[in-house]
């Protein structure tokens, strides 16, 4: 006699609705985050983006991805007690453009004086340098890649 075990898992999304930052055009998908996770309030922001303002007003990049470079760049400038610069993990689904994210993270720091980035990604298929290349290129960001 074998006896089965079914988990269903109900998970209650919302529509994600961006509080934090007020600039960029709205992002062409729609996202949604879980009940748990609408349930926290996310950081304040303290940091303002040294961006073009052509990359922010003419779309080349959403409100939703302009949010992750602000927090991404806003743990940039903390100091851990290490000496090293604290990091930032992007963990977004699938639709929300995290190449261009992290291409206009790279850029962000790029335009600090930060020259080296270290673009770390998983991929499900085999890994291609060129995806990296044609979001920065897509961004207008001609840095060395």
């Amino acid at each position: 006699m074998s006896i089965h075990l079914c988990l269903v898992l109900l998970c209650v999304t919302y529509l994600y609705i961006i509080f934090t930052v007020h600039i960029g055009i709205k992002h062409p998908d729609a996202v949604v985050e879980t009940s748990s996770m609408s349930s926290i309030e996310p950081p304040d922001i303290h940091y303002r983006l040294s961006l073009p303002e052509a990359t922010i007003d003419y779309g080349e990049l959403s409100a939703l991805q302009l949010e992750s470079i602000t927090y991404a760049s806003q743990r940039h400038v903390v100091t851990l007690p290490s000496g090293d610069r604290a990091g930032f993990l992007i963990g977004d689904g699938a639709g929300v453009g995290k190449g261009r994210t992290l291409a206009g993270i790279i850029f962000e720091n790029y335009l600090l004086g930060r020259k080296r980035s270290l673009w770390y990604v998983i991929f499900e298929r085999e890994p291609n340098i060129q995806t990296g290349r044609l979001d920065i290129n897509k961004l207008k960001y001609f840095i060395a890649v």
